[in-house]
Order: C-alpha cells, then structure tokens, then sequence
C-alpha cells in the first residue's frame, strides 16, 4: 500500500509531464 503511495506520482510524472518535454531530457536527473 505504501509502495502504491510512492510508485503512483512517478507513473503520473512519466506519463503526463515527461511527454511535455523532448526526449533528450526524458533521460536526465534533473
């Protein structure tokens, strides 16, 4: 459950914002 909690913004992070920037930067930390 608490995995679910931690997991759940990086997915909706991935999903929704990286789209919004090239994918160069797709691949850096920042």
């Amino acid at each position: 459950m608490i995995t679910t909690l931690l997991v759940a913004p990086v997915k909706a992070y991935q999903r929704y914002i990286s789209p919004l920037f090239p994918p160069t930067c797709r691949y850096r930390p920042t």
